[in-house]
């Protein structure tokens, strides 16, 4: 692919070197967006919405956004006309949807791309492009390219999290819709860095107990604890 817009790789080193690039490439380029971050728990794995990545079907999507719409009343008083907030309700929920997760806080993003312990390499992506247009169409079905969308915040975890989300039409790669002003940084974890990294970030507070605000959170946190970890 012929990039268009500024790309930068980096290796990763420790949590303060990835804050410190972020930071570093943020002021290079004069960027005065946020930063969008996701962690990827696979280098090889290019940030993609659930109902478009393999082993999920996309002729689908309209047809589980309905049948959970349907259930929503049972569940919650949240205004189920609005196609927008029940989207992002599915997401939270664990529905794939063409909704991309991610952070504007670079330590909620590389605990997400080390807090499994894997032979690959993991990977931190920090976007500054996609932006929102002025007016969302009513519907994310009517959307024609990605774009970025600050979502309603549906549970404490957004919160906690940094939430915003990109929304996209069809499952092409989100690189071929940037600007030549908007740039990419891809920071590589090497493998044997996951356990590491997970430790200084608990150090620093970022577990699944505070990035999960309930006790399934503090569950897996403790179930991680009881590890017997060097």
């Amino acid at each position: 692919m012929t990039e268009s817009f500024k790309y930068i790789e980096h290796h990763a080193t420790s949590v303060d070197d990835i804050v410190a690039v972020v930071k570093r490439v943020h002021l290079t380029y004069n960027n005065k967006r946020t930063p969008m971050i996701r962690g990827e728990d696979s280098v090889e794995f290019v940030p993609t919405p659930g109902i478009f990545r393999p082993h999920f079907n996309p002729a689908l999507e309209q047809q589980l956004f309905l049948s959970f719409l349907r259930h929503v009343p049972a569940y919650s008083s949240v205004d189920i006309t609005n196609a927008w907030l029940v989207l992002s309700l599915a997401q939270h929920h664990g529905v794939p949807t063409r909704l991309l997760d991610w952070a504007t806080n670079p330590l909620v993003a590389t605990y997400f791309a080390v807090e499994k312990s894997a032979a690959c390499d993991a990977a931190i992506w920090a976007v500054w492009g996609l932006q929102c247009e002025d007016h969302l169409p009513a519907s994310p079905f009517e959307i024609t390219r990605p774009m970025q969308v600050t979502p309603v915040v549906v549970s404490p975890r957004m919160q906690v999290q940094s939430s915003i989300f990109t929304v996209h039409p069809d499952g092409s790669d989100f690189r071929t819709h940037l600007a030549t002003d908007d740039s990419v940084l891809k920071i590589i974890i090497p493998a044997g860095l996951r356990n590491g990294l997970r430790q200084q970030l608990e150090f620093l507070g970022i577990t699944r107990a505070s990035l999960f605000p309930d006790l399934d959170g503090l569950g897996t946190w403790l179930r991680y604890r009881a590890q017997d970890i060097e």
